[in-house]
């Protein structure tokens, strides 16, 4: 896009009518969305794998005591 509005200042291409105007911001909103939707998607599928690695890592010691210091406290538990 930055290239194409460079050759259409230095009208080296003429510049878009109202029409492929119209039709190429429909086109990078689509895309957008998509790359959007994609990127959630994938910061999902990152937050998932460190809470399955996390159970993974302390699942040998379930049912274990361990001492420990409460640092404070959210909705879900202990800090």
């Amino acid at each position: 896009m930055l290239r194409l509005a460079l050759r259409t200042e230095k009208k080296l291409v003429k510049p878009f009518g109202e029409n492929e105007r119209r039709e190429l911001e429909q086109e990078l909103t689509d895309v957008s969305e998509h790359c959007s939707y994609r990127e959630r998607l994938a910061s999902d599928a990152e937050r998932e794998s460190i809470k399955l690695k996390q159970v993974r890592a302390i699942q040998p010691h379930l049912g274990e005591e361990f001492d420990a210091k409460i640092n404070g406290m959210i909705e879900p538990g202990f800090l």
